[in-house]
């Protein structure tokens, strides 16, 4: 269900994207709809120890965040062909 299988059409813009960095997800909900990704950012704290924090949520309706999975699952694949990852 990628965005093109659904008719979309994806437009260039002139600026680049902004990249961020999460160090992964904390939870994910389902509220009214929209699926809300906690993101987790991992840095040390006055000790020395891990300390995680929610950095961002993103949210998106349920339609997007099946192609999101979509586009992941292609990934995961192509990470298997290449020998980077194995599936068990």
């Amino acid at each position: 269900m990628a965005n093109e299988q659904v008719g979309i059409k994806i437009k260039q813009t002139a600026q680049d994207p902004t990249d961020l960095y999460f160090d992964g997800v904390l939870r994910a909900h389902l509220i009214g709809g929209n699926i809300k990704i906690d993101m987790l950012t991992i840095d040390p704290d006055d000790t020395g120890n891990a300390t995680g924090r929610v950095e961002k949520r993103v949210v998106m309706g349920l339609q997007a965040f099946l192609a999101a999975k979509d586009v992941m699952d292609n990934m995961i694949q192509q990470l298997v062909e290449k020998g980077i990852i194995s599936k068990q």
